[in-house]
């Protein structure tokens, strides 16, 4: 979850779930991306910039920082679509779908493996979908280890807002390598 907010409108609207779930969270303070208002919905992501060049879809603490890469890419001339998708499963394929469609570049961020989930779940969407340059910032296939400052594990790790932005930009670079090549 992005913020306190969101995780307490999580487990609300988990326990009124018909189904299995699984909440991921973390024990590190995070910024308040939220309100008390903020609603909820499972299965439907929060469209929170918006966005022409690239789509950034964002899970979890790492919403924050993914807000911090947009703005420093903004100055740099680089428009980020910025979607906070609290559920992988279900995922919002209609917001993913409509990013996709308008950007032509989607990177994923996520304070998890790159295998397995947030990553994997756009990136089966878009294999059977809509084909679409897409680059991610996860955890790479390792064993993470703990430290005083949650913050330096995220930078050693990659999951840095520098890594966000780079990330952005070898997208990118794709996308207008594709858009070149037909």
């Amino acid at each position: 979850m992005a913020d306190a907010y969101e995780t307490k409108k999580a487990v609300q609207a988990i326990a009124e779930y018909d189904g299995p779930v699984f909440l991921r969270l973390s024990k590190a303070e995070t910024p308040i991306i939220f309100s008390e208002d903020h609603t909820l919905n499972i299965g439907k992501g929060n469209l929170l910039e918006e966005g022409n060049d690239v789509s950034l879809i964002v899970t979890g603490i790492m919403v924050s920082r993914t807000l911090q890469a947009a703005k420093r890419l903004q100055q740099e001339g680089i428009n980020c679509r910025a979607i906070e998708m609290h559920t992988i499963k279900p995922l919002d394929e209609e917001i993913t779908l409509k990013a996709v469609e308008e950007t032509k570049a989607i990177v994923t961020v996520e304070e998890h493996s790159i295998y397995g989930g947030l990553e994997g779940a756009v990136a089966e969407l878009l294999s059977k979908k809509q084909p679409t340059p897409l680059q991610m910032v996860g955890i790479q296939d390792t064993f993470a280890e703990s430290a005083r400052s949650y913050d330096t594990l995220l930078d050693k790790y990659g999951l840095g807002v520098l890594d966000i932005m780079k990330t952005v930009n070898k997208v990118i670079q794709r996308k207008e390598r594709l858009s070149l090549s037909k």
